[in-house]
């Protein structure tokens, strides 16, 4: 399946945010996701409903509103105990961060 770029819904050219968003990117992101995938692979759910809990609060701040979406339904799958439907759901927000990182303001 071929991926396709994910833009921010934000103005990436604005003086004062484009700074902000493009840190989110580079290194925030990148980050969270890391952690978010490291603490699923080692079963650790307390760190990781409190990672996805960080990523839900910003994704949409920064103009990702999917990265919100699905850090509220990895939460939901947390508190059921649902770990085959959370191996889903942190590989489409694996897929969703190489879309994001895709972005033609990623490359910039």
């Amino acid at each position: 399946m071929q991926l396709t770029p994910i833009e921010s819904a934000l103005p990436a050219d604005d003086e004062d945010f484009g700074p902000l968003l493009k840190r989110f990117v580079a290194e925030s992101l990148p980050s969270l996701v890391k952690n978010i995938s490291g603490y699923y692979a080692q079963k650790n759910w307390a760190a990781l409903k409190a990672e996805v809990h960080r990523l839900k609060g910003v994704g949409g701040g920064y103009g990702y509103p999917m990265l919100t979406d699905v850090c509220k339904r990895i939460e939901a799958e947390i508190k059921s105990e649902n770990v085959a439907a959370l191996a889903q759901m942190v590989s489409e927000l694996n897929e969703y961060h190489q879309r994001i990182q895709m972005s033609n303001f990623a490359k910039q």
